[in-house]
């Protein structure tokens, strides 16, 4: 009916089989992980473009503000807006 060889072949067709379905299985879950790490950048960048929209439609109302009634104080709130903040000392961990 069947040879000796003939049925080690077989066994080794049917392992054979199995390993590129374990590789397959692989390279579907990887290309699944990297789809969805796409996605999630995609959607931390949308929600950061959100975030400085909404800080530079407040800061240009502020700066039109300060410009149109020159009050003291909004004066004040553009030059603050203006100047670069200093890390402080406190945060740095060094002695002064």
């Amino acid at each position: 009916m069947f040879k000796a060889g003939s049925a080690n072949r077989m066994q080794r067709g049917v392992e054979w089989t199995r390993l590129k379905f374990g590789c397959f299985e692989e390279w579907k879950a990887n290309n699944d992980l990297l789809k969805f790490h796409e996605d999630l950048k995609q959607k931390r960048f949308a929600h950061f473009l959100t975030i400085q929209t909404a800080f530079l439609a407040f800061f240009a109302l502020l700066a039109k503000d300060a410009l149109v009634s020159l009050s003291m104080a909004s004066l004040t709130a553009l030059v603050l807006i203006a100047v670069p903040r200093t890390p402080s000392t406190a945060t740095s961990g060094s002695p002064p």
